[in-house]
């Protein structure tokens, strides 16, 4: 999900990804933290409707049956609780309670592949998340994380409004802002600067997402196909 407009935005880095990921890194908007589980995002979360393809759309072939089990590796059981929030094209329409509940079970996904969806903060801020599976370093064993936060400020459009949410953003995350336009990845997000754009324009976006590192480290195909069971297909009923 992506605007027109000058971004705010912060790479924060806290290496590949772990299970303490989200309490190391602090970095959490309405408590969808970067790094968290799905068993961590909060149950709370009012997510956006997803656009999911009616069951009885036409030209919709058995194909579409198999397609989410030739690459996601869960008992039957989920994928046939996933395959009620299919797109058109088959695949897993976004996020929303039952997809993030079910996806605690998926064992791992055979290909690369992220999920998004959003929700309004109590402040009424759009707020987009993207998970994807974030394999062991012998890709035995999968995990399903946040990968990337992005808020819409829509009220924050002169440069005091600015000023006064990196401040607030600084001592939320606790890291100081720069004022560089290129994103480069933060070892260590409480001893160095991340390097942020706050532009001039409206509306203001705030980006946090896995750095360059951690993501180049999950886009090797032959990772996830190192899964078990991803030489075979789960029949779905």
């Amino acid at each position: 999900m992506r605007r027109q407009g000058l971004v705010l935005a912060a790479t924060l880095y806290f290496g590949a990804i772990s299970a303490a990921g989200a309490q190391e890194s602090k970095v959490c908007f309405s408590g969808v933290c970067l790094g968290a589980s799905m068993a961590e995002i909060p149950a709370n979360i009012k997510w956006e409707p997803v656009n999911v393809w009616p069951k009885n759309a036409r030209f919709r072939g058995p194909e579409y049956d198999i397609l989410m089990a030739s690459y996601l590796r869960a008992d039957p059981p989920v994928l046939n609780q996933l395959k009620q929030y299919r797109d058109m094209m088959g695949n897993i329409a976004g996020l929303n309670a039952a997809v993030i509940g079910a996806l605690q079970k998926v064992r791992g996904s055979c290909v690369r592949f992220t999920l998004e969806g959003s929700f309004y903060s109590d402040s009424h801020h759009l707020t987009a998340v993207t998970v994807k599976p974030y394999p062991s370093a012998d890709g035995k064993t999968q995990t399903f994380r946040v990968s990337q936060i992005i808020r819409h400020y829509d009220d924050v459009v002169t440069q005091d409004q600015k000023s006064a949410l990196q401040s607030t953003l600084e001592d939320q995350f606790g890291v100081r802002f720069g004022a560089a336009r290129l994103l480069y990845d933060v070892p260590n997000a409480q001893n160095r600067t991340p390097n942020v754009d706050f532009g001039l324009g409206s509306p203001t976006t705030v980006f946090i997402g896995e750095s360059v590192a951690t993501r180049i480290g999950t886009e090797n195909p032959d990772i996830y196909r190192a899964l078990p069971g991803c030489t075979t297909q789960v029949k779905v009923d």
